[in-house]
């Protein structure tokens, strides 16, 4: 059955390519819909032709056949990207298990051919629309799955698709329930953004942006990723903070913040005691073993400084750097394991250069998501903020998880990317459009063309 619903997804991806003036939004909605199925033919380690290749491929193909040019490359964000592709490479031909590590490398690889299929695609309102709508149409799924897991066990779905089950741990369609965690991390932000700080022209949206927001969380809380919470916490309140202090993005539906209040404070009443009991003795033993990892880890790029182990190979050298003193601790087994902390994970594999090159490339990202913040568009201006507030959730959470490894995250950070990529493109073109009309037209026509340009954006 999986190998079917494989086929079935490839038809629809390509047959979106016959009709060539929808094309391009149904396949950036298949894209960002797509990227939540851990499904595909994995023909070696891990890695091989998954679901949400076919949408990206059609847009590259697309691309190419469309008027103007398609770019591979894209001055400043792409360096960063490229230089630790090479480096990847370096790293691959002296690794233990070459082929592992660039089995590895091609998710990361793939991540940026899903950033450049986005950015030479977001041409229209139409395009942004059709992402986000894939996106929520992501996490009406995913609540679905978690409700059904976290109260029933396997869902229906499990003979259509890779599902993976964790007992009292919701996952979704992700393997593991971290996984599922970072999608809504790097997602609700924008559901918040909406729900609170853009003002549609009609309540019925705000309505939608409040039920999104309210089943994302929920189903965020059921897959009891403390790591996660926590970077939920820091990155909201930096922004909240932030926007508290900037007037020009204040709270614009009120009454939504009210209710929102209200539902926040009956949730924590409902579940404090299971929340707290996450921190507490039930859960201290996965906790302290994260020490003993660190400190491995650290051992090994001590020695490993340069290049490291090369992706994929972290564990066949790890166990390296246990010492005999440790192995009489019966859970010194996990000591070698895949370290939970994304920055030493990745060190240890692509060395201290390569933890440079991840910083260098998430800084240049959040450059990126400034400048649309800085947009006279409000809806580009709230997405702005959104997608960096989801960035700054994700490099919180990577300090407590190794899912740097993620392919899907890798996947939604080159979306997001390729989104800020667009609408910077747009704003360029809205801005010529202006200057035209600014000839002819007066102030007050003016600002009533922006109002309408707003609303257009609204979905």
């Amino acid at each position: 059955m999986r190998q079917a619903t494989f086929v079935l997804m490839a038809m629809i991806a390509f047959g979106c390519l016959v009709n060539k003036k929808t094309a391009r939004s149904n396949l950036i909605f298949l894209l960002s819909f797509y990227m939540i199925f851990n499904l595909g033919w994995v023909f070696y380690h891990y890695t091989g032709i998954m679901v949400v290749d076919f949408p990206m491929l059609a847009l590259i193909i697309l691309g190419h056949t469309s008027k103007g040019k398609f770019r591979y490359y894209f001055p400043g964000i792409s360096t960063p990207a490229i230089i630790l592709l090479v480096w990847g490479v370096i790293t691959s031909l002296i690794a233990l298990e070459v082929g592992w590590a660039l089995a590895e490398l091609s998710m990361i690889l793939r991540a940026y051919l899903v950033f450049i299929s986005v950015a030479n695609n977001i041409k229209h309102v139409d395009d942004i629309k059709a992402m986000l709508k894939g996106f929520a149409a992501g996490v009406a799924l995913e609540f679905f799955m978690a409700m059904w897991q976290w109260r029933l066990g396997p869902t229906p779905l499990l003979p259509f698709i890779n599902e993976q089950f964790h007992e009292w741990r919701a996952t979704g369609t992700f393997y593991m329930p971290h996984y599922l965690a970072n999608y809504l991390l790097v997602l609700m932000p924008i559901l918040f953004r909406f729900l609170l700080y853009f003002k549609p022209p009609k309540k019925i949206m705000t309505t939608r942006y409040g039920i999104l927001f309210s089943v994302s969380l929920l189903t965020f809380l059921i897959t009891f990723a403390r790591g996660s919470w926590i970077a939920f916490a820091v990155s909201m309140s930096l922004v909240t903070v932030w926007s508290v202090i900037n007037s020009k993005y204040r709270v614009r539906v009120k009454w939504a913040l009210g209710l929102l209040v209200l539902g926040a404070g009956l949730l924590v009443v409902r579940y404090s005691d299971t929340i707290i009991n996450q921190f507490g003795k039930e859960r201290s033993d996965a906790t302290s073993i994260r020490f003993d990892q660190i400190r491995t880890a650290k051992r090994l790029i001590k020695d490993n400084w340069l290049v490291g182990t090369g992706l994929g190979n972290y564990e066949l050298i790890s166990p390296n750097y246990v010492y005999d003193y440790e192995r009489a601790d019966p859970r010194s087994w996990q000591f070698s394991e895949m370290v939970h902390n994304s920055y030493l994970f990745f060190t240890s594999q692509l060395g201290i250069p390569g933890l440079l090159i991840l910083i260098w490339g998430g800084y240049v990202c959040f450059k990126y998501g400034i400048k649309v913040v800085k947009s006279k568009i409000s809806f580009f201006s709230n997405l702005g903020i959104a997608i960096n507030t989801g960035f700054v959730g994700i490099a919180v959470a990577f300090i407590a998880g190794p899912d740097i490894k993620s392919a899907q995250l890798l996947i939604h950070i080159g979306m997001n990317v390729g989104l800020l990529i667009g609408m910077i493109a747009m704003e360029k073109n809205i801005k010529k459009y202006f200057c035209e009309a600014s000839k002819t037209s007066t102030p007050e026509e003016l600002r009533t063309m922006m109002k309408k340009m707003d609303s257009m954006f609204a979905i």
